[in-house]
C-alpha cells in the first residue's frame, strides 16, 4: 500500500468494523461492494470486515445473505461478520450454524441496542457457546456494564471479545473497560468513533496498550480516511501504528502471516478462526 508519514510500505490496514448495504438512517455512499473496493484501494485498506446494515436491523438472514455474496466475490478484500437476532431465539442456533458452516463468516457482530436487547440477556449464552467452540472473535456494538464483560470474557477464554467505538470513550475522563481489557488477554477495543478529542489516541494507547487496540472506521457510514489519519499522524511509533491498523485484527482471525507473528507483540493472543 501507499503510505507515507514514515511508514513501512510493507504496513497493512485491516478495518475490523464496517457496514454494507442500504441503511434507513442515511443515504450510504458507497453501497455496493465495488464501490467500497474503490474507496479502499485509495486509502490503502486491504481488507474490511463487514455486517449488513439490514442484519443488525429487521432481517439477519438476507443480510447474512447480502455480506456472504460480497465475501465469495472478493474474498481478499471482504470478511463477513455473521448476525443474528436476539429477538427470534429460536432461530439463533440455525443462523449461526448456516453463516459459519456455509456462508464463509469470520466473526460474530452483535447490535444489542438496535435489536433492544442487552448483552447480558441470557439469550446471548447460545452465541457465546457457539463462538467458545468455533474460537470466533464478537465485536459488539456495546457491552454494557464493565462487571458483565469481565465475567463473559472469563467463561469463554476461547473467545476474542471485540469492544467497539472505543467504548463510546471520548479521550476525557477515565476510560471504564481499561481494567477488563488489561485483566483478560482476549478483550479488544475498536477505534470506529466519530466524537474524538485531541490526543485521545494516544491515552488510549498509555491506558491499554497498543497490542488491545484494532482499527476501524464503521465504513461506508463515516469516511475511513478520517480514522486512518488519526493513526497516522498521531504521536505513537511506526510499530504501534502497524499493530493498531492491523496485525492485531490478523492475528485474533488467525490471519496473520509467520513473520508478523514473529515480530509481534507476545502478549497478544492468536484466536484461530475455523469458520
Amino acid at each position: 500500500m501507499n503510505m507515507t508519514l514514515g511508514m513501512p510500505a510493507t504496513t497493512r490496514v485491516i478495518d475490523c468494523h464496517g457496514h454494507f448495504g442500504y441503511y434507513a438512517g442515511v443515504k450510504i455512499i458507497p453501497m455496493d461492494a465495488e464501490s467500497m473496493i474503490r474507496v479502499m484501494n485509495k486509502t490503502g485498506i486491504e481488507k474490511i470486515c463487514i455486517s449488513a446494515f439490514l442484519s443488525i436491523g429487521p432481517d439477519c438472514k438476507a443480510g447474512n445473505n447480502l455480506v456472504s455474496e460480497a465475501v465469495k466475490r472478493y474474498p481478499d478484500r471482504f470478511l463477513g461478520y455473521g448476525v443474528i437476532n436476539p429477538n427470534r431465539p429460536q432461530e439463533i442456533e440455525g443462523e449461526l450454524h448456516r453463516c459459519f458452516e456455509n456462508l464463509g463468516m469470520k466473526a460474530i457482530k452483535l447490535h444489542p441496542a438496535s435489536h433492544e436487547i442487552p448483552a447480558h440477556d441470557s439469550v446471548f449464552k447460545k452465541v457465546f457457546e457457539f463462538a467458545a467452540s468455533k474460537h470466533l472473535p464478537i465485536l459488539s456494538h456495546e457491552w454494557g456494564s464493565p462487571e458483565f464483560l469481565g465475567h463473559v470474557s472469563s467463561n469463554y477464554p476461547e473467545v476474542s471479545f471485540i469492544v467497539a467505538h472505543m467504548g463510546f470513550w471520548s479521550g476525557r475522563g477515565d476510560f471504564a473497560y481499561a481494567d477488563v481489557i488489561h485483566r483478560h488477554d482476549n478483550v479488544y477495543v475498536d477505534l470506529a468513533y466519530s466524537n474524538v478529542f485531541y490526543e485521545a489516541l494516544e491515552r488510549l494507547v498509555a491506558t491499554v496498550g497498543a497490542a488491545k487496540i484494532v482499527f476501524g472506521s464503521d465504513f461506508p457510514l463515516h469516511d475511513p480516511g478520517y480514522q486512518l489519519g488519526r493513526v497516522l499522524f498521531s504521536k505513537l511509533t511506526a510499530r504501534e501504528k502497524q499493530m493498531i491498523l492491523g496485525l492485531n485484527m490478523l492475528q485474533i482471525l488467525g490471519e496473520a502471516r509467520e513473520s508478523e507473528t514473529e515480530e509481534s507483540n507476545p502478549g497478544i493472543s492468536s484466536q484461530p478462526s475455523d469458520g
